[in-house]
C-alpha cells in the first residue's frame, strides 16, 4: 500500500459503486482486525511494544479510506459534469429560434443525435445518484466514528 499512488490506482480499477461498495466493506474489515492487535506482545521475559506497527497499519488503512473516497467523490462529479453538459446543450438546442429551413433541419439533426444518447445520460445519472448515496453513507459513518 505505502508504494502505489491510490488515487490513480482507484481511478483505474475503480469503476461501478459495488467496486466501491466491496472495498469499503474490505476496508472497514481490516480496520476491525487492526483494532485487535494489542498494544504489546511478550516474548520471553521481553515486552515489545506493537505500537508503531498499529500507528504504521491505521495510517496505511485511513489513506487507503481517503483514496476510495475521493476517487468515488471524483468519478462522480466528471459523470454529473457529462449529464449537465448534456442538458445544457439540450436546452441550448431547444432554445434556437430557427429563421430558415437549414436552421430547422440543422436542429432537427441535433436533437436526433441527442435523442440516442438519453438512454446513455438517464443511467449515468443514476450511476451519479448510487455513488453520491455511497458518499453520503462513507462519508456520514466517518464523521459518527469522529464524535
Amino acid at each position: 500500500l505505502g508504494t502505489v499512488d491510490l488515487d490513480d490506482f482507484c481511478e483505474k480499477h475503480l469503476d461501478e459503486v459495488a467496486d466501491w461498495e466491496v472495498n469499503i466493506r474490505m476496508l472497514k474489515d481490516a480496520q476491525r482486525l487492526a483494532d485487535r492487535l494489542p498494544l504489546e506482545a511478550r516474548v520471553d521475559c521481553y515486552v515489545v511494544s506493537l505500537q508503531p506497527v498499529k500507528a504504521a497499519i491505521d495510517d496505511q488503512l485511513k489513506a487507503l479510506q481517503e483514496g476510495l473516497v475521493n476517487s468515488l467523490r471524483k468519478k462522480a462529479q466528471i459523470e454529473n459534469d457529462e449529464v449537465i453538459s448534456f442538458m445544457q446543450d439540450g436546452k441550448g438546442t431547444l432554445d434556437v429560434s430557427a429563421q430558415s429551413v437549414e436552421e430547422i433541419g440543422n436542429a432537427r439533426a441535433k436533437a436526433r443525435s441527442m435523442k440516442g444518447s438519453v438512454t446513455r445520460m438517464m443511467h449515468l445519472r443514476k450511476r451519479v445518484d448510487e455513488k453520491n448515496r455511497l458518499l453520503k453513507a462513507v462519508l456520514g459513518a466517518q464523521a459518527a466514528q469522529a464524535a
